[in-house]
């Protein structure tokens, strides 16, 4: 901006310059022959009127209904403008607005003329079209829409979320016309995304539209969709019951490829059927939701009941007590948590070739058990017992300790065969009785390394959950605990060592969190104590970890814009992560706008990566609306006069789905 405004000044007296240096002397004009004047009586002077120069008084905007209209307008404005980043993309956002507002002759208008090369952008409205169009009743054209769609969603990218988010819409409607085989195959495309932080990102971001909260700090705060498994499938179930095809929500979710993943989903469906009901009460509603949770396992019944209060908590339901979260604990009062498992010897673990997991019991029941205790923990925290919460983490992480070794043991044998080879081959030939033949030792070695690599990723599957309810814990403030836990389990015996100072990233958030919430003491403490190899993790943690935590410690200090401006940094790292920070501008977006509108603008407007801009202003236009403050935004926007046209655009789009999810029209 000031750059601008610098070179548009030194336009300026540059011209007048050159105006005023080199201009010619002025010539002598010929005189012009007076023209008669007829004299006028003059009009009588008004004494009493003062000279004023009259502005029209601009309307502003003042209704959700007006902003509906205008927003139905301008996006077709702006999205033609030579500014907009991409010409296909802004027909997309054209095309869900008109959509929104229900206008699809004019949505498929936009997305006619995308071009060849914009057909990428077509698969979400298309299906979004379908989706529509079955609403609408018209079976035939939603077919329609529905097959331009999947032809084009081969051209879906690998990379980026939004990908990630077209695929669910589709997977969604694919689901309604009974062709769930195709939508498994869709979601099966990004399995390897699904592990990936973009995964969870598009979860977030597809329930704050679905669920009609347009809020990822609200969203990223319920425990079954932090801890789900496929987050593209839990997010495909969230968006079938956003149309309220629950019974085809309920279905696909059942069908989840695995427990952990099977029972987040339903506990999905029952936190979408308990938040349709906290608008409205509906009896038929509240019958589906008690017969689902009674249908359910108990790992999904518990997740489901806890989503349910959850979601009433969220909503202000000053129902859901400590008395909510007995009730659900006694579900697993009967439950006995299995002793932790342990590493066979060394014939089994080579015997184990061919069996799935490596002869273990199927981690899922267990792992699913796990994170019901965690979900419980979890609202333990949200109201305030932050003591009870911990002391139930406990039962959680016991219970994933029987689901496979400890990853310290695992990583120990694994160690031994690429360390220690020949030790490891001896011992395979007494225990194979090998007879000393030098090449069976080898190809034991082979077989026994390969089933030890099994056994250790089982453990880092665990270890990566154990990791996820530490940082949980670290957001509620438990920084001691963590440190403690931490440190005690990285002094037991070889067998049952969690190698959180070692091997994971827990300190890092801890350190980085202590700073971030203004405990310098604690920070200076945990540096002191750590280790060389813990300050070189820490040190590297640095972006986009320490970036983060400095950002959210300087929004709480009130300066939106620098906080903002500090993330420029970390989006330019080559190595660095974009989707871990996209979730946290847009947790950052949300939590400001809940409190002030101006400060979530100001914040937003500073962020220099266009496309995390536009969704969070997209993300934030639909809260506004939700909090009854959309004309406050649309104030702002309008007197923004730098305000680049896709991210109005973005803004236009929030507004029309936000009405549409309030009004239902």
């Amino acid at each position: 901006m000031i750059s601008v405004l610098a070179l548009a000044g030194i336009a300026l007296v540059g011209g007048g310059a050159y105006w005023y240096l080199g201009r010619e002397a002025p010539k002598v004009l010929p005189p012009i022959n007076p023209i008669p004047v007829v004299e006028v009586d003059p009009e009588p002077v008004d004494q009493t009127r003062k000279n004023e120069v009259v502005i029209p008084v601009k309307h502003e905007v003042s209704t959700s209904e007006e902003i509906r209209k205008l927003s139905t307008e301008e996006i077709l404005k702006v999205t033609i403008l030579h500014d907009i980043r991409s010409k296909p993309y802004g027909r997309q956002l054209a095309a869900e607005g008109l959509l929104a507002s229900g206008d699809l002759a004019g949505a498929k208008d936009q997305v006619s003329k995308m071009g060849a090369n914009g057909g990428l952008y077509a698969v979400e409205p298309l299906a979004m079209m379908a989706e529509w169009q079955l609403n609408a009743g018209d079976k035939a054209g939603a077919e329609a829409s529905l097959k331009e769609a999947v032809a084009l969603a081969p051209k879906l990218p690998e990379v980026g979320r939004s990908p990630l988010d077209a695929a669910v819409v589709l997977a969604a409607t694919l689901v309604r016309f009974d062709r769930s085989p195709e939508a498994v195959s869709l979601l099966g495309r990004y399995e390897q995304a699904e592990r990936e932080e973009r995964g969870s990102l598009s979860l977030t971001w597809r329930s704050s539209l679905d669920r009609g909260t347009f809020d990822a700090a609200r969203e990223s705060s319920l425990s079954h969709l932090e801890l789900c498994g496929r987050p593209l499938w839990v997010a495909t179930s969230i968006h079938l019951c956003r149309h309220g095809q629950w019974d085809h929500a309920l279905a696909w979710a059942r069908s989840a490829p695995d427990q952990v993943t099977q029972d987040a989903a339903l506990a999905a469906c029952a936190g979408m059927l308990a938040s349709k009901q906290a608008v409205k009460a509906d009896p038929a509603l509240d019958a589906k939701l008690k017969t689902a949770i009674e249908g359910a396992g108990l790992a999904a019944k518990v997740r489901m009941h806890v989503a349910v209060a959850e979601v009433r908590l969220l909503a202000g339901d000053k129902g859901v007590t400590a008395a909510t979260v007995t009730d659900i604990e006694q579900l697993l009062a009967s439950t006995t948590i299995p002793p932790r498992a342990e590493a066979p010897d060394a014939k089994a673990i080579y015997d184990s070739k061919g069996i799935p997991f490596a002869g273990f019991p199927h981690p899922a029941p267990g792992t699913s058990l796990g994170l019901a205790f965690a979900d419980i923990a979890d609202l333990q925290m949200k109201l305030g017992d932050t003591a009870g919460g911990w002391a139930t983490l406990a039962k959680a992480m016991e219970m994933l300790r029987s689901v496979s070794p400890s990853p310290g043991l695992a990583q120990h044998l694994v160690d031994q065969c690429n360390d220690n080879g020949e030790v490891v081959k001896n011992q395979l030939n007494t225990a194979l009785k090998l007879g000393g033949d030098g090449a069976k030792k080898l190809r034991a070695l082979s077989q026994y390394r390969g089933q030890c690599e099994v056994i250790l990723k089982l453990a880092n599957d665990r270890f990566a959950i154990q990791q996820a309810l530490l940082r949980r814990s670290i957001r509620y403030g438990l920084l001691k605990e963590v440190w403690q836990f931490a440190q005690e389990m990285e002094q037991v015996e070889m067998n049952r060592q969690e190698p959180y100072r070692s091997k994971s990233k827990v300190l890092v958030d801890l350190f980085y969190t202590s700073r971030s919430v203004g405990n310098e003491e604690f920070a200076k403490q945990l540096w002191t104590e750590f280790s060389g190899d813990e300050h070189q993790a820490v040190t590297q943690g640095e972006v986009p970890i320490g970036t983060l935590g400095a950002s959210s410690s300087v929004v709480r200090a009130g300066d939106f814009r620098k906080a903002a401006e500090m993330l420029k940094p970390a989006y330019v790292k080559v190595l660095c992560d974009r989707h871990l920070l996209d979730q946290q501008v847009l947790k950052q977006a949300s939590e400001l706008a809940t409190k002030s509108i101006v400060s979530s603008y100001s914040y937003i407007e500073r962020l220099a990566d266009p496309p995390i801009r536009e969704d969070a202003i997209r993300m934030v236009a639909g809260l506004s609306i939700r909090l009854g403050k959309g004309p406050e935004l649309w104030k702002l926007m309008e007197a923004d006069r730098e305000l680049p046209s896709t991210d109005k655009a973005a803004a236009y789009l929030g507004f029309l789905e936000a009405i549409q999810a309030t009004t239902g029209k």
